[in-house]
């Protein structure tokens, strides 16, 4: 994010916005703002969230995050390569965060309501994504308390149904 509000900072911020809307083929940016961010003024702090989102997976360690979260990659390269992935990944967020012990992603097909994988992630589907969609499951637990085992982590999961 920090990259996408340098690109906005730089003072060519109209320019984006009309680039924007061409490729979303509306006819203005306050038109998108309105309908997906409910905001119309551009003094609204969220009125360029668009935009930030847009420039934010344009940048090249975006490659990395979606791959990390929404792809099966432990298939392609192998369990303990996506492990060591996973803890690069978490490392890399706990320069700027407390430390980080797993990484949970969702919207991807789970037989069940979750899937440990290589030790870290907790991939959870909620009902659209689980198999049977019954066993769709969603994760609670109080921010306040750390949680320093999968099982503990496993152990807030709930089923929606």
């Amino acid at each position: 994010m920090d990259w996408a509000n340098q690109q906005l900072a730089r003072g060519k911020v109209e320019q984006l916005r009309m680039g924007y809307a061409r490729l979303s083929e509306a006819d203005s940016y306050t038109e998108l703002a309105e309908h997906y961010l409910g905001v119309s003024e551009p003094d609204d702090p969220r009125y360029d969230n668009l935009l930030r989102g847009f420039l934010t997976t344009a940048h090249h360690h975006f490659a990395l995050l979606r791959l990390t979260l929404f792809t099966r990659c432990e298939r392609e390269h192998g369990v303990d390569h996506y492990g060591h992935v996973v803890e690069m990944f978490l490392d890399h967020l706990a320069a700027a965060y407390p430390p980080q012990h797993f990484l949970v992603a969702g919207h991807m097909s789970v037989t069940g309501g979750h899937e440990v994988v290589a030790k870290r992630h907790l991939r959870l589907a909620s009902a659209t994504h689980a198999t049977p969609r019954e066993a769709g499951q969603y994760l609670l637990f109080d921010a306040a308390q750390p949680i320093t085992t999968m099982g503990g982590l496993c152990a807030a999961l709930q089923s929606v149904f």
